[in-house]
C-alpha cells in the first residue's frame, strides 16, 4: 500500500471504512490468477486531499502516533507491534506481497507459484535496492524468516513460524516450505512485521541494522518511545513522497494531541479523544476520520490458576459484563458492541453469529458464583492497556458488590507480557484486545501452547485440530465449519469473553492526504502530503 491510486474521499468516514487500494507501480506486472488466493473482507482506504496539479507542498510533516508502543524499529521484534512502529515499518521498508482491499498484488515479489498450499515458490524482482546500497536478493528473504523464528513473541514470529525450510534457488527465486498446508500464508506476508530486512546490515549492526528497508523512507533520527526521524529516499524504486521529511512522535496525553493539532504542531494526530470530535469536526481547517479496528477487547481466564478452571465461576465473572457502562466508561466511549457471543474479529469472516451474546445478569451471576469454588479468596484483575484499565475497574466494582475480593494489578505492555506468559502464567483474569485481521486463521494465536496471544494458557485439542483443517482445506465450506465451531467450543468453555470492538479517531489538518487507514490498524503514511499553496 506504498502508492495512493487516484482516490481521495472528502466526507468523514463514519465507523466502518470504504474501499480502496494502492500499488508500487502502475506497470507492476499481477500474477496470473491461478496463483492468487481467494479474496478477503479486509478494508482499506485513502483519506484527505486529493494531488494537484502544479500544488506546492509542505516539505515536512509530524504525525502523531497517540501513546501506542514505538519502542523498537526492528518488525520482528516482539516489541515492534505497536502502532507507532508499524507506521515507521510501511515507510521504511517494503513486503513481498501487498494488499489491495483483499487481493494480493506484487511488491517485492513480482509472481508466486503455490503447489498443495504448503510449498510456495516466490519470483523477486532484481531491480531493487536497500538504503545501504546492497541489492535485495532471495537471500534476504531467507534472512527475514530466520530472524523473525528466532524473535519469539513477536508478531512476525506468529506468521513466519509455520515456515520449516526455506529453499534459495537463485538471486530472484525463492521456494519455502511449510510445516503443514496453509491456505492463509501468502496473506501473512503483507503485514508490516513482515517486512524484508538486509541480512548484512542486521549481520552487521543488530540494533540498527533492521532499520535498512527498501522503503521510501531512510531513518535519520530515533529515540525509543519518543519519536523518529525521516527523510525520503530519492533513490526509492516506486513513486518518490512529494513530501520530504517525517517526524512520527509519541504524545501519551490525550489533551496534549488535541492542542498540538489545532496549533499546528502535528499535521496528523491518531488517538483523539471523543471529546473532541465536535470541536475538531465543527473547525474547518481539519478533518476527523473514524474507524473500528477488526480487533475485539475482550475478559480471559488463566487455565492453569485452580479458581479460574471453574466454568461456574468464569461464567460468573461473564455475567458481570455490562457492555454499555464499559463502552461508555473507557476513554474510547464509542467503541462498538459485539454482534454475538462469538470470540472474533469485528470483520473477520466466518463470524458465528449463532452464538448469544451473554447479557448483563447480576441475579444469574449469582447463581454461578453460588455454585463455584469461590471460597473468599481474591481475584486479580490485569490490564495494561489504558481502555481495559478501566474495564478492569468496572469489573472490579461489580464482583466486590457480589461479595468477592477484587484487585487490579496495572502494568506496561512488557509486564502484561511477562505475567501473562504461557508456560508461566501468573495472571487469573486479563482484559486486554486480539490481533484478529482479514484472514481468518488470525485467530489461531489464541489456541496455540506457548504463543503470546493465548494470555489464557488454553489449549483444546479439538480447536487446535479444527483449526489445521481450516487454514489447509480450499472447500469454503468446510473451512466456515471448522472456523464457526471453534468459535462454539471456545464459547462454551467461556474463556474468552468478547467486551468491545474500539473505534478510534484520527484527526489531520484540511490539505493533508495521502493517509491510508486500515482496520488491522497497520496504517500506511508512506506517501502523506499537505498542500500548501
Amino acid at each position: 500500500m506504498k502508492k495512493v491510486i487516484a482516490m481521495a474521499l472528502c466526507a468523514v468516514l463514519l465507523l466502518c471504512l470504504f474501499s480502496a487500494c494502492s500499488g508500487k507501480e502502475s506497470n507492476t506486472p499481477t500474477p496470473p490468477a491461478e496463483t492468487s488466493p481467494e479474496i478477503l473482507e479486509d478494508k482499506t482506504t485513502v483519506v484527505g486531499a486529493e494531488k494537484q496539479e502544479d500544488a506546492k507542498y509542505q516539505e515536512s510533516i509530524t504525525i502523531i502516533c497517540d501513546n501506542t508502543q514505538m519502542a523498537v524499529l526492528d518488525p520482528a521484534s516482539p516489541q515492534g507491534g505497536g502502532q507507532g512502529s508499524l507506521m515507521n515499518f510501511n515507510c521504511i521498508h517494503d513486503t513481498l506481497v501487498e494488499n489491495d482491499n483483499g487481493t494480493l498484488i506484487p511488491c517485492l515479489a513480482l509472481k508466486w507459484d503455490v503447489e498443495d498450499s504448503q510449498h510456495y515458490t516466490l519470483y523477486l524482482r532484481d531491480d531493487i535496492y536497500f538504503h545501504n546500497g546492497e541489492k535485495f536478493t532471495a537471500d534476504d528473504v531467507a534472512f527475514t524468516i530466520e530472524h523473525a523464528k528466532a524473535a519469539k513473541g513477536g508478531q512476525a514470529f506468529n506468521r513466519l513460524s509455520v515456515v520449516d525450510t526455506v529453499e534459495v534457488i537463485d538471486d530472484t527465486t525463492i521456494k519455502i516450505t511449510l510445516n503443514r498446508p496453509n491456505n492463509d500464508f501468502l496473506y501473512y506476508l503483507y503485514s508490516p512485521v513482515c517486512s524484508i530486512l538486509n541480512r548484512e546490515a542486521c549481520e552487521k549492526d543488530p540494533e540498527k541494522g533492521p532499520w535498512i528497508g527498501t522503503g521510501a523512507w531512510i531513518v535519520e533520527k530515533f529515540v525509543s518511545n519518543e519519536y523518529s526521524e525521516l527523510k525520503v529516499n530519492e533513490n526509492y524504486w516506486g513513486e518518490i513522497p512529494v513530501t520530504k521529511k517525517l517526524r512520527f512522535i509519541k504524545v501519551a496525553e490525550e489533551a496534549t494531541r488535541y492542542m498540538m493539532l489545532m496549533n499546528g504542531e502535528a499535521d496528523v494526530a491518531f488517538g483523539c479523544s471523543p471529546a473532541d470530535f465536535d470541536s475538531i469536526r465543527s473547525n474547518p481547517e481539519f478533518n476527523l476520520y473514524t474507524y473500528v479496528i477488526c480487533n475485539a477487547g475482550f475478559v480471559g481466564f488463566n487455565m492453569t490458576d485452580p479458581l479460574m478452571q471453574d466454568i461456574n465461576f468464569r461464567k460468573a465473572v461473564a455475567c458481570l459484563l455490562n457492555r454499555s457502562d464499559i463502552i461508555k466508561g473507557t476513554r474510547y466511549g464509542y467503541g462498538a458492541a459485539p454482534t454475538s457471543g462469538a470470540f472474533w474479529g469485528y470483520t473477520t469472516p466466518y463470524k458465528n453469529e449463532d452464538l448469544p451474546l451473554q447479557d448483563y445478569d447480576v441475579e444469574l451471576a449469582k447463581e454461578y458464583l453460588e455454585k463455584s469454588k469461590y471460597n473468599g479468596e481474591t481475584v486479580e484483575l490485569c490490564a495494561w492497556i489504558p481502555e481495559f484499565k478501566t474495564i478492569c475497574q468496572i469489573l472490579q466494582a461489580e464482583l466486590m458488590n457480589l461479595g468477592v475480593k477484587a484487585e487490579v494489578f496495572e502494568t506496561d505492555q512488557a509486564g502484561f507480557m511477562a505475567h501473562c506468559k504461557f508456560d508461566d502464567n501468573k495472571s487469573q483474569i486479563v482484559c486486554t484486545s486480539g490481533g484478529w485481521t482479514g484472514y481468518p486463521s488470525s485467530t489461531a494465536p489464541f489456541f496455540t501452547k506457548g504463543s503470546t496471544s493465548n494470555v489464557a494458557s488454553y489449549v483444546n485439542p479439538e480447536i487446535t485440530e479444527l483449526l489445521n483443517t481450516a487454514v489447509s482445506t480450499k472447500d469454503e465450506a468446510e473451512r466456515e465449519r471448522c472456523y464457526k465451531e471453534v468459535q462454539r467450543l471456545a464459547y462454551e468453555d467461556c474463556v474468552y469473553v468478547p467486551v468491545m470492538h474500539i473505534q478510534h479517531g484520527v484527526g489531520a489538518a484540511k490539505n493533508v492526504g495521502g493517509v491510508i487507514l486500515t482496520e488491522e490498524n497497520t496504517h500506511d503514511l508512506s506517501h502523506v502530503f499537505k498542500i500548501i499553496s
